[in-house]
């Protein structure tokens, strides 16, 4: 757990959750967090019994790792994004395709490409080129997310399938 103690109330005032389990790399997450200079964020578990609406608002922002999402946990992030929080999620359980604005198609790539799209706000600045990645990616269609990457078979075939999402869903918005 990784507490920072705000100078003004002297509680944790993290900006960032990470809900993360020790399954998948989940927790690998802070360590990319830490390698970027992020450092006031706290790790917790969306099983815990703590895990509130009101928790969840304390925070600017949520990282949800790759896990498997249950019903009240799925209706949990929903109502969060919903009331204006900004969910992050890495390969997104199929019951949060709505929060993003994607449907799932039931296919996936293995050890494809993604490709930014640089003509995007986010995307701007960044890598042109086609960049692999390792594991296996989710196909989704957009269902009124904002692609903002895509994914591509190799570093040379694309498809019609989102790599990078983003959605504003509610008062709130959304990226995966």
């Amino acid at each position: 757990l990784n507490k920072t103690m705000c100078n003004s109330c002297g509680h944790d005032c993290s900006p960032i959750l990470i809900l993360a389990t020790n399954e998948g790399f989940g927790t690998y997450t802070t360590e990319i967090l830490k390698t970027e200079g992020f450092n006031e964020f706290k790790i917790d578990s969306l099983n815990n019994t703590k895990m509130t609406l009101n928790y969840l608002k304390q925070f600017d922002i949520v990282i949800l790792t790759e896990m498997a999402v249950s019903g009240s946990g799925s209706i949990l992030l929903s109502d969060y994004v919903r009331s204006g929080g900004n969910l992050i999620a890495f390969r997104p359980d199929k019951q949060l395709c709505e929060i993003f604005g994607i449907i799932d198609i039931k296919e996936s790539v293995k050890e494809g490409y993604i490709k930014i799209d640089t003509s995007t706000l986010i995307g701007n600045g960044l890598i042109p080129e086609t960049i692999q990645f390792h594991g296996i990616s989710d196909l989704f269609r957009l269902d009124g997310g904002e692609m903002i990457a895509s994914i591509f078979l190799n570093s040379k075939d694309s498809t019609e399938f989102p790599a990078v999402v983003v959605n504003n869903y509610g008062s709130g918005h959304a990226a995966a």
